[in-house]
Parts: C-alpha cells; sequence; structure tokens
C-alpha cells in the first residue's frame, strides 16, 4: 500500500513559478512510491491569508494524506 501524499506549492511573487515547483514536488513523490492524494497552490499569500494551507491542514488533522511535501519561494 502506498502513502497517501499531498503537495503544497506556494509563491510570493510574479517571478516565481507554481508549475516547476510543482513539477518537482510530483517528482519526488513518485521517487518516494507516493500516490498523490492531494495538490494546494496558492500564489501571493499573506501570513494571515493562506487558505490553501488551511486546507491542508484541516485534510492532515483527518490522515487524508499520510505524508506532505512542500516547496515554497519566498
Amino acid at each position: 500500500m502506498s502513502v497517501r501524499a499531498a503537495l503544497y506549492v506556494r509563491v510570493s511573487t510574479r517571478d516565481q513559478s507554481l508549475v516547476e515547483q510543482f513539477r518537482g514536488l510530483r517528482l519526488e513523490a513518485q521517487a518516494r512510491g507516493w500516490r498523490v492524494v492531494g495538490v494546494y497552490r496558492e500564489r501571493q499569500s499573506t501570513r494571515r491569508e493562506r487558505p490553501e494551507l488551511a486546507r491542508l491542514l484541516a485534510a492532515a488533522a483527518m490522515r487524508r494524506p499520510c505524508a506532505v511535501a512542500s516547496a515554497v519561494a519566498a
């Protein structure tokens, strides 16, 4: 049985790429044999407003993913 994983990517400027971050995380998940059950993306979020991170934490609390991989560009 493979590990259920969630991927979280966030960028804070328009110059940064969610696509590149997601691609790297997806490859890491594949290399580890993880099954991706959720993808959470945020663009230009503030410290107070990160709705996708909140969704991810809620899912993790309910044990939907067993692992979380994150790429965040500052």
